[in-house]
């Protein structure tokens, strides 16, 4: 009988989550990653909100005010090294 950690890692696995990077810069400090946690916030008067992880070294360099941009995946696929596009 499968675990219920087993149980949720195959729901995951097959659910088609989109990816979220955030970028930022202050001055000479850049940062990047991806975000594990975002969501919209408000329908009318669009609000969506990013979460980085205190132990991100980028959390330092947007909690600057800096610019920031948000890109967004929504068809992530998987490409072997030496794949031939």
């Amino acid at each position: 009988m499968d675990t219920v950690a087993q149980i949720f890692t195959k729901l995951t696995y097959e659910l088609n989550f989109p990816m979220f990077i955030v970028t930022t810069a202050v001055g000479d400090r850049r940062g990047g990653c991806m975000i594990g946690f975002a969501t919209q916030t408000s329908v009318h008067q669009g609000r969506f909100l990013a979460c980085l992880s205190r132990k991100n070294r980028t959390l330092p360099v947007a909690a600057g005010h800096g610019p920031g941009e948000l890109l967004y995946f929504d068809d992530v696929r998987h490409i072997e090294p030496g794949h031939q596009a």
